[in-house]
């Protein structure tokens, strides 16, 4: 555990994103005609020894109850299926005047890989998961409170990892009740 949140800090250190702030924190979404039912989706491009990858998280939302679905999680293409991706919410807090990521007290969650395709991996699960004998965790309300959202997982003894800032799906949520 204490590697992946070394790993954490490295990364939120070290990337850079691209565009404004408004764009890092812009969810995508399409709706069908009648607006029941939406997918919300945050796509974040992340670096490995293959190339550029894509990442990301997506919600598939039914509108007209105000209620999730499910959520999709994405990872590299490869792995085994039941294999695990970890996740992890963060905030980010002020000391000292400077800004640091604090991790989530839930600590870390394993979604297992449910399919893959040519392109990359997929983690399915419905919005409350369990994360221990006797606590649930609701997923779409941590999506909904924290600014970030890491995403690790291994491929042949080789660690990746991502971060999608997790906040703007409220600015999207918003959106497509309209």
């Amino acid at each position: 555990m204490r590697k992946y949140l070394i790993l954490i800090i490295i990364i939120f250190s070290t990337s850079s994103f691209a565009g404004g702030l408004e764009e890092q924190l812009t969810w995508n979404y399409q709706c069908t005609t009648a607006k029941d039912r939406c997918w919300l989706e945050k796509l974040v491009t992340y670096s490995t020894s293959k190339g550029d990858k894509t990442g990301g998280v997506a919600v598939a939302y039914d509108n007209k109850n105000q209620k999730p679905m499910f959520i999709t999680v994405w990872a590299i293409k490869g792995l085994p299926i039941k294999s695990e991706i970890l996740i992890r919410f963060l905030d980010s807090v002020q000391e000292n005047r400077e800004w640091k990521l604090k991790p989530a007290d839930d600590g870390f969650i394993s979604i297992p890989i449910m399919e893959c395709d040519k392109e990359s991996c997929t983690a399915k699960v419905y919005p409350e998961i369990k994360t221990s004998a006797d606590s649930r965790l609701n997923l779409f309300e941590e999506l909904k409170k924290r600014r970030f959202m890491w995403v690790g997982f291994k491929l042949d003894g080789k660690e990746y990892s991502y971060m999608v800032p997790v906040s703007g799906i409220n600015k999207a949520l918003e959106e497509i009740k309209k």
